[in-house]
């Protein structure tokens, strides 16, 4: 956040980034993987479903700074282990 000149209340940044083919695959991709809905997905992203949907589906171009880190890290499989049972949890002593 930002301090407005007039000494006024903080206001978000307003950088956009772009929403590229690629990262839209990417996030259509992960969020597969994952058997996410656009619901969980935006629970997780802090954003409403429906903008979620859009991002995917290539109805915006851009998402905001807030969300950038969220949303790369989701691509990037930050989050997949919410989503993803524990494996390999048996010790080698109880295996058998």
């Amino acid at each position: 956040m930002t301090e407005d000149k007039n000494n006024g209340p903080p206001q978000r940044s307003r950088h956009r980034y772009p929403l590229s083919a690629q990262t839209r695959q990417r996030l259509r991709q992960k969020r597969y993987d994952l058997n996410l809905s656009f619901e969980r997905l935006g629970r997780l992203l802090s954003v409403h479903w429906s903008t979620a949907r859009k991002w995917e589906n290539g109805e915006t171009s851009h998402y905001s700074s807030a969300h950038h880190e969220k949303l790369q890290a989701f691509i990037a499989g930050d989050y997949d282990h919410l989503f993803t049972p524990p494996t390999g949890n048996r010790s080698p002593a109880l295996a058998g």
